[in-house]
């Protein structure tokens, strides 16, 4: 549990964690709230009917998920970040058992990870809702197409984050 701790504790007093979080809610807000946009004036270009079918109002909410990108990166600079600053050898000395260090920065990355996802996501969705607020002929979304991205995000960044670390640890054994 201390291990725990003490990463939560490098997680939050650490300034790239916030502008990774910005970063998200940036990318995110910005792809799901240009979407309807680009959607409206898709029939002259590509033939789809604008935004008056459901499906096709869900993938505006759908990219709400789109900014898992920073949830890896965060989950990369947890792990690699004391090895960077050289701090690594004082985790080590404190907690001898390395499978133990690795497991906290694990869980730690994993639940960062699910953060970062769910307010990214859910300000999205926001921005997705009044985004298409200015569109009157936009269709109403399906009923579980909110929740559905919610669980997308999630799962995304936690298989993203899974074959991160199975690379990782290809690597180091090498």
């Amino acid at each position: 549990m201390n291990l725990f701790k003490s990463e939560w504790r490098k997680l939050i007093y650490a300034r790239s964690t916030y502008g990774l979080l910005l970063a998200s809610i940036a990318l995110a807000s910005l792809s799901a709230g240009v979407t309807p946009y680009v959607l409206s004036h898709a029939r002259r270009f590509m033939g789809v009917d604008g935004l008056s079918q459901s499906a096709i109002v869900d993938t505006v909410y759908g990219k709400a998920a789109s900014a898992y990108l920073f949830a890896i990166i965060l989950g990369v600079l947890l792990m690699a970040g004391e090895f960077r600053q050289g701090t690594a050898v004082a985790t080590f000395l404190a907690a001898p058992k390395r499978s133990r260090v690795f497991l906290a920065k694990a869980a730690m990355a994993a639940v960062a990870g699910a953060a970062f996802q769910l307010i990214s996501a859910g300000i999205a969705i926001v921005t997705a809702k009044i985004a298409l607020g200015f569109y009157p002929e936009a269709a109403a979304p399906s009923d579980t197409a909110i929740l559905d991205t919610i669980l997308a995000a999630l799962i995304l960044v936690q298989c993203s984050r899974w074959l991160a670390w199975q690379l990782a640890l290809y690597f180091a054994a090498r």
